[in-house]
């Protein structure tokens, strides 16, 4: 049920089977300079439906065969101008490396930036991702969207106003 893309880079596609779950398996032979390429995401008739200020929680299983920066994110992607309606907030890059673990990130999600939250999908970018831009191959499953209950971080520094001015608090 994964769509693939792999526009500027040559990679090909498989799934293995590890301790008795199915992975996808993406060997990478080059990637292109820029994040989305090549990617998987579940847009192959698999898509689940966020509701905007809910919290979520994406988790996932991955290794790689060498060490390889790949980025998640979550939201629809379109076939035409802006292509991608971001309901996450952020992308969220992570580290894989040769053993196998669980990787997860959590948002509130948000229809500010537009799109049909009924059609969201996982989208994972492995192409050059924080300057890394190493081809290896990568192994991915369990991908698991929940409702969240716990403490999500506030990347956002407060703004506080007073008399007309605006003062901004953080970085």
């Amino acid at each position: 049920g994964w769509a693939t893309y792999e526009d500027q880079s040559s990679v090909t596609y498989e799934s293995e089977e590890i301790g008795g779950t199915m992975f996808a398996k993406v060997v990478e032979e080059s990637v292109a300079s820029f994040a989305y390429s090549p990617r998987l995401n579940n847009t192959s008739g698999n898509y689940f439906q966020l509701y905007s200020g809910q919290a979520y929680k994406i988790s996932f299983q991955a290794k790689a065969s060498a060490n390889k920066t790949i980025q998640c994110q979550v939201g629809q992607l379109v076939g035409g101008a802006p292509y991608f309606y971001d309901f996450a907030g952020a992308m969220s890059a992570f580290t894989i490396t040769n053993d196998m673990a669980t990787y997860s990130f959590t948002f509130i999600a948000s229809n500010a930036a537009g799109g049909d939250m009924s059609c969201s999908s996982v989208t994972f970018e492995l192409g050059t991702v924080n300057g890394d831009s190493t081809a290896a191959t990568i192994w991915l499953g369990n991908v698991v969207v929940e409702e969240y209950s716990g403490e999500i971080a506030d990347t956002q520094a407060p703004v506080i106003s007073a008399n007309n001015k605006t003062i901004y608090i953080g970085a």
